[in-house]
């Protein structure tokens, strides 16, 4: 025995055991003096122990020792179970699922981090570093290996595609010439589905998906009832069944986003195999949520309390595989995160090959969302949730867009992207204007595959134009029947084929209220081939004639036409017979002899007034007869007069009669009584012309205040004014060239035209004291009175007897309308005179009467004063009020010089300087007595020479008594008198003699 005797054994190692048949001197040819023998050194350390490289290290649980530290296995292949010795090459059976020389793991299977032995590698992988799942580096066939996760997948996502890989010492290497069975999944695109529903109009198949179950449809053939409708500037418009259908494998990490306007809930997107494990929703409140299922069968969901109803939004859904194998997935709200969910667990998504719907989940029968969808973008990685989002440059300045900067429009399914006009009814598939329900660029294209692509072929009646399709010339787009029909002869293009359709005009023709007309009215001006309003009519009023004033010529305040009243130039005050008189607050009244005319007329040729086919005239009127014209318009044909336009009164009942094309005359007289005007009382009259109906006819519309009525069965045609060679005139007709008839009697206030349907009101209802007055007279009731009266603010007075024919408005003789008494022309009744009464002259902006000359109210006229007088209020010469130079004004007479007791100032007034101007007392004998006043000189006699001489003419001076005058010859004499030139004694007219 070697180690032991029967009795005790050795304790420690024995590298090696020799014994020789002969003593041996020297051992240095067996053991080298460092490492023994083969130059191999022996191990110092204890069992416990091994070395490695430099030092002993400990085997740690391993009583039998090591040569490693991760297992006890002392082989030197540490996947070797049993080997022959320690050396390489010595193993005799590997470890279960190791083969070889050195031994190795078999495919599908990793050495174990002890060393000890091979673990099986994920599902799928042929070579791994871990055994989770994504830690391949290698895949068994039948697999893919897909780089981006490390991942043997059974089918690689849409956007890669599978090769083949040669494998060589268990690594991958590059692209193989033939097929070994190892394959990987190389990158194609970084995404699996790009739907981008923008522009599209197909009905079959669209970015790989196929639109509804039947993919032979073609647009416009809506037959399949699981179609989402192509909306323009919105994707595609889905509803419950709506769905769109392809086939896709999603990757483990993936970013799916989605532009989406949600109206009601239901499924956006769901994936399928054999049953749901991917699916976006929106609920009833319209949150959005994620439900997936994962690897070991397991779901999870991911959902917010953020409503995205009624609105674009861009929502985000993302799965990132983290490093320990767990799956992150995060929800984004236009790019704002807003939940995310961690698995607890090393799992992902695992995907294969199958259907995926986009609206209506099909095999389950779950209703889809209804809304719009524009884009749908699934990418093969984490970390794209804002790449299809941009929030600067979007083309119609919305404040987010697709990555085609092309906003969304907001605008509902049955309206279009303008500012969301309505398409027209019936358009059950939307539209992109208001002319059709086609979706097509060009109305007249029959189908087409986008919303702004050229079309292959045209319509009947249409061809194409610089690419587009065009109604031919003389043919138009006919709404009812959406169809391109050839047009009214005058029409080159038309939307219906009668004469009222007309959207532009052969040459020498001008468009205007869908007619073609030879000319343009009054109120419009030439654009081309088009009549447009001219600016400055407001609610198409073209004619307002206000005779509110006291004009001979009356201009109207629409289009400054010259109205001139009666035959001539004479006016107020020489009123001629034919002249309508002018009244205040009424208008003008018309005598029954009375009528104004519109140019032509003698001495003036324009602006001549044309109407439009459809139009509108109202007038104010206090009618006294029950017949009569208001209104005429026509020709001298043939000797007399043929009527274009006569508004009348017949029979009390309002009147409107036409020449139409082709020269037929019709009037309409209504005959319902709420129509009838109520004589010598204010009535609004209204008369309009008008097109209607299918096919068009024209209609005559009358109205009496608030009561309306309007023709029927008139002809099929439209009524075309005169442009030239006519007469107009107003309060009367014509009968032949130099005959009048039919005269109107009463008060016109005004009378408009409007040279189409006014779209404002007319007339006023809230009215002081009356339920209607006029729309522009300050919600003020007309004054009732008549022409023998006139309005004094609370009620109609009577004018003089002499003004019973003529109006006034006041209480005078001769019929003054004017507000100052001394005029004897002008304008109105308010504003400066125009010409003076006779010997009366304007200052400042009144009449006065001349120098010399009064106001007589009396017979209202300037009359001639004293002579003394430069003015004054009567005929005596005490009623001066100025006086001439050289003379002084004092207690209203006219003197020389200021009289005693005044003084004169330098406006020519004498002023009252002491009141007692004479006090004479002849208790004396003195010849020449002054006064104690004035200091005036009284002589008696003829001279001073008095007592005790008396002279024959000299009084008898008598004590206590005065001077005894015989009555005979006594006098006294005062300045002048002999050489007594003064002071004077002057008295005023009004004076006080006491005695």
């Amino acid at each position: 025995m070697v180690g032991k005797s029967s009795s005790s054994g050795f304790a420690g190692f024995i590298n090696s055991f020799q014994l020789w048949n002969a003593p041996i001197s020297s051992f240095s040819s067996y053991i080298n003096a460092v490492c023994g023998s083969g130059h191999a050194c022996l191990w110092s350390c204890d069992l416990s122990h091994y070395w490695s490289e430099s030092s002993y290290l400990s085997c740690n649980s391993c009583s039998k020792g090591c040569v490693r530290a991760i297992n006890c296995n002392i082989c030197d292949d540490s996947l070797c179970l049993i080997c022959a010795g320690f050396g390489a090459g010595k193993c005799t059976q590997c470890v279960s699922n190791a083969i070889g020389t050195p031994c190795t793991c078999i495919a599908g299977y990793m050495t174990s981090f002890d060393g000890s032995s091979c673990v099986a590698c994920s599902n799928g992988c042929s070579h791994c570093t871990d055994t989770a799942y994504n830690t391949c580096s290698a895949c068994n066939k039948g697999f893919y290996f897909f780089p981006p996760t490390r991942q043997c997948l059974n089918s690689c996502p849409s956007g890669y595609s599978a090769f083949p890989r040669m494998a060589r010492n268990g690594a991958i290497l590059g692209k193989a010439l033939y097929n070994t069975g190892i394959n990987t999944c190389d990158y194609s695109v970084d995404y699996g589905i790009n739907l981008d529903l923008t522009d599209k109009i197909s009905l079959n198949t669209v970015s790989g998906f196929n639109v509804g179950w039947d993919v032979a449809n073609t647009y416009p053939y809506f037959t399949d009832v699981n179609h989402p409708i192509p909306s323009y500037k919105r994707g595609y418009y889905f509803e419950a069944n709506s769905y769109l259908l392809s086939s896709v494998v999603i990757a483990p990490a993936f970013t799916i986003s989605i532009w989406v306007k949600s109206i009601v809930n239901g499924i956006i997107l769901s994936k399928h195999l054999s049953s749901p494990i991917l699916t976006i929703s929106i609920d009833t409140s319209g949150h959005p949520s994620l439900l997936i299922t994962f690897s070991d069968s397991s779901s999870a969901a991911l959902s917010t309390s953020t409503s995205i109803f009624n609105s674009w939004h861009f929502l985000s859904f993302t799965g990132q595989i983290q490093s320990n194998g767990k799956t992150l997935l995060n929800l984004y709200i236009n790019t704002t995160p807003i939940n995310s969910y961690t698995t607890t667990t090393s799992i992902c998504f695992e995907d294969l090959l199958g259907e995926i719907y986009v609206g209506n989940d099909q095999p389950l029968g779950f209703a889809g969302f209804e809304g719009f969808l524009s884009r749908i973008m699934i990418y093969n990685s984490y970390s794209h949730q804002a790449d299809d989002y941009k929030v600067s440059s979007c083309s119609s300045g919305c404040s987010a867009c697709p990555s085609n900067f092309q906003c969304l429009s907001e605008c509902a399914f049955n309206s279009y992207p303008d500012s969301c006009s309505s398409c027209l009814p019936g358009c059950n598939k939307g539209c992109v204007d208001n002319l059709s329900c086609s979706l097509c660029r060009d109305k007249e294209c029959p189908a087409c595959d986008n919303f702004t692509g050229e079309c292959a072929s045209c319509i009947a009646n249409a061809a194409k134009v610089n690419g587009h399709c065009k109604c031919v010339a003389g043919a138009g787009w006919i709404l009812s029947s959406q169809t391109c029909e050839f047009c009214h002869s005058i029409c080159d293009n038309c939307s219906t084929v009668q004469f009222d359709g007309c959207l532009t005009c052969i040459s020498g023709y001008y468009l205007i209220q869908s007619l073609c007309m030879p000319f343009c009215p009054t109120g419009y001006v030439i654009n081309g081939s088009n009549c447009d309003r001219a600016p400055g009519y407001a609610n198409y009023l073209v004619f307002n004639l206000m005779p509110h004033q006291i004009k001979d010529i009356v201009t109207d305040l629409a289009s400054s036409i010259p109205v001139l009243t009666g035959k001539d130039n004479n006016f107020y005050p020489n009123y001629d017979t034919t002249d309508p008189i002018a009244t205040i607050y009424r208008g003008y009244y018309f005598t029954g002899s009375s009528y104004m005319q519109l140019p032509p007329y003698t001495g003036t040729s324009s602006p001549l007034f044309t109407f439009s086919p459809k139009f509108v005239m109202t007038t104010w009127i206090k009618p006294i007869s029950s017949t009569g014209t208001i209104f005429s318009k026509g020709q001298i044909s043939g000797g007399t007069f043929k009527k274009y336009v006569s508004f009348e009164l017949i029979g009390k009942m309002p009147s409107l009669a036409l020449t139409l094309k082709g020269s037929t005359i019709i009037a309409y007289a209504s005959s319902n009584p709420l129509l009838e005007v109520t004589l010598l009382q204010w009535s609004f009259l209204f008369v309009e012309s008008s097109i209607s109906g299918t096919p068009p006819q024209q209609i005559i519309t009358l109205q009496t205040n608030s009561n309306s009525d309007f023709s029927s069965s008139l002809p099929s045609s439209w009524f075309i004014d005169l442009q030239n060679s006519f007469l107009i005139s107003i309060g009367v007709s014509y009968l032949d060239a130099s005959t009048l008839t039919s005269f109107f009697n009463g008060f016109l206030w005004d009378l408009k035209i409007y040279n189409d349907i006014p779209s404002s009101a007319l007339v006023s209802s809230t009215c002081n004291t009356c339920s209607l007055c006029p729309i522009d007279n300050a919600n003020t009731c007309l004054d009732s009175c008549l022409i023998d009266s006139y309005w004094n603010g609370n009620s109609c007075l009577a004018c003089l007897t002499g003004c019973s024919s003529k109006g006034c408005v006041r209480k005078d003789l001769n019929c003054n309308l004017c507000q100052d008494v001394i005029c004897e022309k002008c304008n109105d009744y308010t504003s400066t005179c125009n010409k003076c009464k006779t010997n009366a002259s304007l200052v400042g902006t009144s009449c006065q009467c001349n120098s010399g000359y009064y106001w007589n109210d009396s017979n209202e006229s300037c009359e001639l004063c004293d002579i003394s007088c430069k003015s004054c209020t009567s005929p005596n010469w005490y009623d001066c009020l100025a006086c001439y130079s050289g003379y002084y004004k004092v207690l209203g007479s006219c003197t020389s010089s200021c009289p005693s007791g005044y003084t004169s100032s330098s406006a020519g007034v004498c002023i009252i300087s002491q009141e007692k101007i004479f006090d004479l007392n002849l208790n004396t004998l003195n010849g020449v007595v002054y006064d104690k006043a004035s200091l005036i000189p009284v002589v008696t006699g003829s001279t001073k020479e008095f007592y005790p001489d008396y002279e024959a003419d000299d009084p008898i001076p008598a004590y206590l008594r005065g001077f005894y005058f015989n009555g005979e010859s006594s006098l006294l004499r005062m300045p002048e008198y002999s050489t007594y030139n003064s002071p004077k004694l002057v008295i005023v007219p009004s004076f006080t003699i006491s005695i």
